[in-house]
């Protein structure tokens, strides 16, 4: 040792290049691995789904107007579908068609600037209308009905309050209703009336004409004909020869009533009122019958109205 300083060993100086190098990469390559790890991380399965509520009464309106966006807006081109149920606590307004597939229950109101189409039951609370109503199932309405179209109901049609109509009312099951039905058509199967009916038009019958055939006191080559239906309409006799008192004619109803009926019978024209005529009824049928001797070749005309 003379004291001269030693030079530092190149081959030191390399040795910790590459081990630093070394530790850097090492680090690298275990970032990494976990890395994908994390990402290749199997997902539990999820469980079964369970029932819950989406509250948007605190949801901002810049949200509902992205759904609004979403659904392509006033000139919507998609669909928004909800598959769970809804339900609405206040008033639901609709500017277009509302269709559903199931059923639809509201505890408030729903106004609809256009259709309502319901594929099952309706409750509603209050329901106002500009277009037709349409439920292929039973409709219950607490409140008022306001529509400017049809309502029609497949079902029974339940209204706990008034109903205002503008066109047609039509129910395939029954209508009932708590407070009074203003429609300019009704259509109803069967309608039950447990207080006074009041018409201020005129009372139209309608149905199919009932068959008729002639009996004894017609005479031979006498004729029947009937014009109505089973609640009213008018029995024309025209005799034949050798006409003995008797029955005249027999009146078969198209549908039968659930009892027998009251027949009311008014003779047209003096011919009818010179017979002693009378009638007898059944559930099916009834008969015009005579005390003397009709004419020959003559016509006895006579009026009917039957109810149950």
């Amino acid at each position: 040792m003379d004291g001269t300083p030693i030079a530092p060993h190149k081959t030191h100086w390399f040795q910790n290049k590459w081990a630093i190098g070394g530790i850097g990469a090492l680090s690298i390559i275990v970032i990494a691995s976990v890395s994908v790890l994390m990402i290749k991380k199997p997902v539990a399965p999820a469980s079964a789904a369970k029932d819950t509520a989406i509250d948007l009464q605190g949801v901002g309106e810049n949200i509902l107007n992205g759904l609004n966006n979403i659904a392509g807006g006033s000139n919507a081109k998609q669909t928004l579908n909800i598959s769970a149920n809804t339900n609405f606590k206040n008033t639901a307004t609709v500017e277009k068609t509302l269709t559903t597939k199931d059923t639809i229950e509201a505890q408030k109101d729903i106004n609809a600037f256009a259709n309502l189409n319901v594929a099952g039951a309706a409750n509603l609370n209050s329901l106002t209308l500009r277009q037709n109503f349409q439920v292929a199932g039973t409709a219950s309405l607490q409140g008022n009905v306001e529509a400017r179209g049809q309502l029609a109901v497949r079902g029974v049609l339940t209204v706990s309050s008034g109903a205002n109509i503008a066109g047609n009312l039509s129910a395939t099951g029954g209508i009932s209703a708590g407070g009074p039905i203003s429609t300019p058509q009704l259509v109803a199967g069967r309608v039950n009336y447990t207080e006074s009916l009041t018409l201020s038009g005129h009372l139209i019958t309608g149905g199919n004409t009932p068959t008729s055939q002639t009996d004894i006191a017609a005479g031979v080559g006498g004729s029947v004909t009937v014009s109505g239906n089973d609640t009213a309409g008018t029995v024309v006799i025209t005799t034949g020869t050798g006409a003995p008192a008797g029955v005249l004619c027999k009146i078969n109803f198209r549908r039968s009533f659930a009892t027998v009926p009251k027949v009311l019978l008014t003779p047209v024209g003096r011919m009818g009122a010179k017979l002693e005529y009378s009638v007898a009824r059944a559930a099916g049928f009834f008969t015009i019958e005579t005390n003397n001797a009709p004419e020959p070749s003559k016509q006895y005309a006579y009026d009917y109205f039957v109810v149950e």
